[in-house]
């Protein structure tokens, strides 16, 4: 899987591609202002939550600025390829509360 296969979707910078793995985690990747870079960051997931930005993988406790196509590539790789695990999503909010 490369940038090329990721879905993409509207976003203040134009567009955005964003693609959700099995194992719990996904990809986000924004244009840098440059037009020749991109900004990816890690994603969690769980069946029936949105997926939020994650900062505690073995890859990066932040996003990562100024990525080549190659090295988005890679990323796409490397976050697909992490462990899966019990993803911690925010308490579910009820109606009325």
């Amino acid at each position: 899987m490369n940038l090329a296969d990721l879905k993409v979707r509207p976003h203040f910078r134009g567009f955005m591609h964003v693609d959700l793995f099995d194992n719990g985690y996904g990809i986000s990747v924004i244009p840098e202002l440059d037009g020749e870079h991109y900004e990816v960051a890690v994603l969690e997931h769980a069946k029936g939550h949105k997926a939020h930005l994650t900062y505690d993988t073995v890859i990066t406790d932040d996003v990562i600025r100024y990525c080549t196509v190659n090295a988005v590539d890679t990323l796409i790789e490397r976050i697909r390829n992490l462990a899966p695990r019990e993803v911690a999503v925010g308490p579910i909010r009820q109606k009325g509360r």
